[in-house]
C-alpha cells in the first residue's frame, strides 16, 4: 500500500521527530532504531560492560546524515554539524543502553495489548497519527489503518512501528514512576500570577559605583583571588580542554591550479552543450550538484557577469556562457530558456550633486547648475569624466556614475520614476529627491529572465599543489619529532600559532572544527606531535602544549585578572553599601532627608514596572530591583539593592496587584505550566545523574 511504503521510507524521520519530543525533557538528544544490529568485535565503546559496535555506531550516525539530508535540502554538511551528528548518534547508543538497563532493573515492560490499545485510541502515537489523521476531520481513519495492518506486505514495517511504540510507552512508564512526586500548590501559581500581574511605582537613590573610591585605595591580594575562584567554582565549570600550537601549511589554490580550472571548463563546453542530459553531466561533472538549474537577470548579478549574459544579442538556449568567476568558483552555465520578466530592470548612472544649504536659493543654485552640466554632457565618456569630478555620491562616482541594474522598488520614487519613463540612452533631469539634485543617463533595459543550468569548480588546490604542499608539511613533521617543534619552526621560518583553549569538536581560530584534531588532542600527551592533518584550507601539525581534566578552568593569569575585576567590585558595593546604610539612618529613612545630606545623590522615578517588564529608568532591565520594590509596602523603604550601576534605596509608592477572580479563572493554567517546568527539570537531572554514575568508555576514533 502507497500509504505504508511512505511510512517504511521515511520511519527513520518519524523515529527522530518522537524521540525529538523527548528531548525537550532531557539532556541527551537521540535518535533511533530499536529494532537493535549486529555486533562485530571492533567497538565504538562501551557502556556499564556493554559494547557498542562501530557498526552499530556508524548505522545510526548516517541516520541522522540522511534524516538530516531530507529536513535541509540543499545544506552542506560542515565539519560542526556533521561532529554534532556523530555525537548524537553516540549520546542515543548510551542513552538506549542506559534505559534498557533501567526498564530491566524497574520491571517495566509493555505488552502487545497496550500497544494495540495505543494504536487504535482517539489520540494515537505520532508515528500513526501523522500517517492516518483525516486533516478535514481531525479524527484517525481507522478503516485505512486497520487496512494497513491487515495487508501481508506491511508485516515488517509494523514490526518497526509496534518497535517504536514499545519504546514510546516504555519511556511515559518511566516518566511517571521518576515525576510521581512532583506536584503543584496553589501558593506557587499564585505566586507566579503576582510575578506576571502586579505593577509597582517607585522612586530610588542610587549609590554609583562611580562614586566609590579609586581602584588604587583597594588591595586585592591572592588569597583574595582564590577565595573568590574556590567559592565561585560553579561559574567556572567547562568540559575537558586542550591547548597546542601549531604551524600551517597553505593549501589555497595557486596561479597555475586557477588557470587549470578554467581550461577544464573550456574543454567540457561543448560537451556540456551537447549533453542530452543535462542533470546526469552536472551531477558527473560539477562540484556543487543541489540546485544547479538558476534564474539569472540583471540586477541580480555582478556587471561583469550580467554582461556575459544580457549584452549577448546572439544569445539563445543551448549555448554554454562562461566560465566566470563568481566568489570562489568559477563556472559555465548552459542556457536552458530565455523568458519574459515581469520584473523590469533598468541600467542607469547618474551625477548627484548636493545644495551646500537647507534654502530654496541653494536647491535652485544647484538645478541651475544641473542644467548647465546637462547641456556638456554630450558623449558616454562625458558623462563619466563629469561624474567622476562633480558628483557627491562617492560610491558610484568612482565609477563614472554606474548604478549597474536595479528593477522597481530599489531606488526612490522620484528617481525611479524618472528612469523607467525615459528611454535607453537619454539623459534625464535636473531630478530632486531627498538625496539632492539628479542627472540620469539611461543606459538600456532588460526584459528577459534567462534559466540556466550551472556546472560549478571550486577554486581549490590541484593534485599537484597538494602533492606539493603535503611534502613540505610530511618533511616539517618529520623533523619535529626529531628535533623539536619549536626548533624546527625556527629553522624553517614557519610562524608557530596558538589554539588557545578548546573543548572536544570545540572551534579553533584559523583551523575551524576538525575531528582529527580532537582526536589527537584528547588521546595524546603534553608535548606529542601530531600526524600531518588536513584542514579545509591547509595542511597542519600540531604539538600539545596543555591539558585540563578536572572538570574546571585553570586559574592563570587571564582568569586572574577577570577575578581581581570582580573582587575589585564586590569590595567597592560592600562599601558603598555600608555608605547607604549610614545615609538613610541619618536621613530617618526619608529620601529627600537622604539628597540632602549627600549632593551626590538624586531622586529618580521608576515609572510603573512588572518583573515580566523589569525595565527601569536609569538602571536598565533589573529583575534583582524589581522583585525587591515589589516585595515592599506602599510608603516603605527597602535596604540596600546591589545593581549594576551601584546600590539602590529604593522606596515604592504605588502597587496595583492582580484580581483574585482572574487568578481563580487562571490557576489550573498556571498551576499546569509550573508542573510542566517542575517535569522537565526532575526528569533532565535525573537522567544526567543516571548518564553520570554510569561507567561509559567513548572508544571511537574521530
Amino acid at each position: 500500500m502507497a500509504i505504508m511504503n511512505k511510512m517504511r521510507d521515511s520511519m527513520h524521520i518519524v523515529l527522530y521527530a518522537l524521540v525529538g519530543a523527548f528531548v525537550l525533557l532531557i539532556v541527551f538528544e537521540w535518535g533511533m532504531d530499536f529494532t537493535g544490529l549486529n555486533r562485530r568485535k571492533t567497538d565504538a565503546g562501551v557502556v556499564n560492560g556493554k559494547p557498542i559496535s562501530l557498526t552499530e555506531y556508524d548505522a545510526t550516525y548516517r541516520r541522522y546524515l540522511d534524516g538530516f539530508r531530507q529536513r535541509s535540502n540543499n545544506v552542506e554538511i560542515s565539519e560542526q554539524m556533521d561532529a554534532r551528528m556523530r555525537d548524537q548518534a553516540w549520546d542515543f547508543l548510551v542513552s538506549q543502553i542506559l534505559l534498557d538497563d533501567k526498564y530491566e532493573e524497574l520491571g517495566l515492560f509493555v505488552t502487545d495489548e497496550e500497544i494495540v490499545s495505543e494504536v487504535m485510541s482517539d489520540d494515537p502515537p505520532a508515528i500513526i497519527a501523522q500517517q492516518f489523521r483525516d486533516p478535514k476531520t481531525g479524527k484517525i481513519n481507522t478503516e485505512a489503518l486497520q487496512a494497513a495492518i491487515a495487508s501481508p506486505e506491511n508485516k515488517e514495517a509494523w514490526i518497526q512501528v509496534e518497535d517504536i511504540i514499545r519504546q514510546e510507552l516504555l519511556f511515559k512508564k518511566l516518566q511517571n514512576l521518576v515525576m510521581s512526586g512532583v506536584f503543584v500548590t496553589d501558593d506557587e501559581a499564585r505566586r507566579l500570577f503576582d510575578e506576571q500581574n502586579t505593577k509597582v511605582s517607585g522612586r530610588y537613590i542610587l549609590f554609583e559605583l562611580a562614586h566609590a573610591k579609586a581602584d588604587s585605595l583597594y588591595e586585592i591580594t591572592e588569597a583574595d583571588i582564590r577565595n573568590y575562584f574556590n567559592e565561585h567554582k560553579e561559574d567556572y565549570k567547562q568540559d575537558p580542554v586542550r591547548e597546542a600550537n601549531f604551524v600551517m601549511f597553505s593549501t589555497a589554490a595557486t596561479t597555475e591550479d586557477t588557470l587549470e580550472i578554467i581550461h577544464d571548463l573550456e574543454a567540457l563546453k561543448p560537451k556540456f552543450q551537447t549533453a542530452k542530459n543535462d542533470t546526469e553531466f552536472v551531477e558527473l561533472q560539477s562540484d556543487r550538484f543541489a540546485d544547479f538549474v538558476k534564474t539569472y537577470r540583471p540586477g541580480k548579478l555582478d556587471a561583469k557577469i550580467s554582461r556575459l549574459f544580457f549584452d549577448n544579442p546572439s544569445l539563445k538556449v543551448g549555448d554554454v556562457v562562461g566560465p566566470f568567476q563568481e566568489f570562489s568558483e568559477y563556472k559555465i552555465v548552459k542556457i536552458l530558456a530565455i523568458d519574459s520578466d515581469e520584473d523590469r530592470q533598468a541600467h542607469a548612472s547618474h551625477i548627484l550633486l548636493k545644495p551646500e544649504g537647507a534654502r530654496r536659493a541653494d536647491t535652485l543654485a544647484v538645478m541651475a547648475e544641473a542644467k548647465q552640466l546637462m547641456r556638456e554632457l554630450t558623449s558616454d565618456e562625458k558623462f563619466a569624466e563629469v561624474a567622476r569630478e562633480k558628483s557627491d555620491d562617492p560610491g558610484s562616482a568612482q565609477k563614472g556614475g554606474d548604478l549597474g541594474w536595479f528593477g522597481k522598488g530599489r531606488m526612490v520614487k522620484e528617481f525611479e520614476d524618472a528612469v523607467f519613463h525615459a528611454k535607453p540612452g537619454q539623459i534625464v533631469g535636473p531630478i530632486q529627491s531627498q538625496f539632492g539634485i539628479h542627472i540620469i543617463k539611461v543606459h538600456g533595459f532588460e526584459d528577459r529572465a534567462i534559466r540556466g543550468a550551472e556546472l560549478v569548480r571550486k577554486i581549490k588546490a590541484g593534485p599537484a599543489t597538494l602533492e606539493r604542499v603535503n611534502r613540505q608539511a610530511d618533511e616539517f613533521q618529520y623533523f619535529a619529532t626529531e628535533e623539536g617543534f619549536e626548533k624546527t619552526a625556527k629553522q624553517d621560518s614557519v610562524e608557530i600559532q596558538k589554539t588557545g583553549e578548546f573543548t572536544k569538536n570545540g572551534f579553533i581560530p584559523s583551523i575551524g572544527f576538525n575531528r582529527s584534531v580532537s582526536n589527537f588532542a584528547f588521546h595524546e600527551e603534553v608535548g606529542a606531535v601530531s600526524p600531518v592533518i588536513s584542514t579545509q584550507d591547509a595542511f597542519v601539525i600540531m604539538q600539545l602544549t596543555g591539558k585540563n581534566d578536572d572538570g574546571y578552568r585553570k586559574l592563570d593569569e587571564d582568569l586572574k585578572n577577570t577575578i581581581r575585576e570582580k573582587v575589585l567590585r564586590e569590595k567597592k558595593m560592600a562599601d558603598l553599601r555600608e555608605k547607604a546604610k549610614d545615609v538613610m539612618a541619618k536621613a530617618d529613612g526619608n529620601l529627600q532627608k537622604a539628597i540632602e545630606i549627600d549632593s551626590l545623590l538624586t531622586i529618580h522615578k521608576t515609572n510603573q514596572v512588572m518583573l515580566t517588564n523589569a525595565f527601569v529608568p536609569g538602571l536598565g532591565r533589573d529583575k534583582n530591583f524589581v522583585a525587591a520594590l515589589s516585595a515592599l509596602d506602599e510608603g516603605k523603604v527597602s535596604n540596600p539593592i546591589e545593581t549594576k550601576r551601584g546600590v539602590a534605596i529604593a522606596e515604592l509608592t504605588k502597587k496595583i496587584k492582580g484580581f483574585d477572580s482572574d487568578f481563580e479563572v487562571r490557576k489550573n493554567a498556571l498551576k499546569d505550566q509550573i508542573l510542566q517546568e517542575k517535569k522537565k527539570e526532575v526528569m533532565n537531572n535525573w537522567l544526567k545523574d543516571l548518564k553520570e554514575s554510569a561507567k561509559i568508555e567513548d572508544l571511537r576514533t574521530m
